[in-house]
């Protein structure tokens, strides 16, 4: 068996804020991609937008995911 090549650090940002936004679900991924400049629209009902704290939560995750992506 081959060994995996180690995880970089742009890999783990990038998982951890998939992690962090997922936890979300529909929402927070629609609020991702409006944060990556997309025009996703607000879920669908029975779904809510995030509420304020929520949306803060997948901005930090997403801001650190972009700072991690940034080359030095």
């Amino acid at each position: 068996r081959r060994k995996a090549p180690p995880r970089s650090a742009t890999r783990c940002g990038l998982t951890e804020a998939a992690t962090a936004i997922e936890a979300f679900g529909i929402p927070g991924t629609k609020a991702a991609a409006r944060l990556a400049g997309l025009k996703p629209g607000l879920p669908r009902r029975p779904l809510l937008p995030l509420k304020r704290s929520q949306q803060r939560a997948v901005e930090r995750a997403w801001l650190k995911a972009v700072a991690d992506r940034t080359p030095s």
